[in-house]
């Protein structure tokens, strides 16, 4: 935002600095999920998520 409102207020393009603040952040990001998704988690967390309802369900709990 910073970026896009000095841009604006000068009335030309200025270095595009973010993105030595996103690029590195995002590229860590995008490794982190990758690897999860490799690893299968999005199903594990599904289904501990199922067997906690499926506790709760025993206990008498919704």
């Amino acid at each position: 935002m910073i970026w896009l409102l000095v841009s604006v207020s000068t009335a030309d393009l200025v270095y595009f600095w973010p993105m030595w603040v996103a690029g590195p952040w995002g590229a860590l990001l995008l490794v982190a999920t990758l690897g999860g998704l490799s690893r299968g988690e999005p199903q594990r967390w599904a289904e501990r998520q199922a067997r906690k309802q499926e506790r709760k369900r025993h206990r008498g709990g919704y």
